[in-house]
């Protein structure tokens, strides 16, 4: 994170946005007091939609039964 103040802002801004766009965290103070933070803008994920993978994938219908000789050990 950089530390600027309000009239080294002004003249550099350019700078800082460049810096900003290549991921750093800009503070603008004023007299000494953080008033302004810039940060990288980023863009909202797109939206999940459900369903896509549809049947691509298949649960047996008995996929939460233990077979007996497991049940038994299960139980001792």
């Amino acid at each position: 994170m950089i530390a600027v103040g309000i009239n080294d802002a002004r003249s550099h801004f350019s700078e800082l946005i460049n810096k900003v766009e290549s991921g750093e965290e800009i503070v603008i103070e004023d007299s000494g007091k953080p008033v302004v933070k810039m940060v990288p803008f980023v863009k909202k994920q797109k939206k999940r939609v459900l369903g896509l993978e549809k049947g691509a994938i298949k649960i047996s219908k008995d996929f939460d039964i233990l077979p007996e000789e497991q049940l038994k050990e299960f139980y001792l």
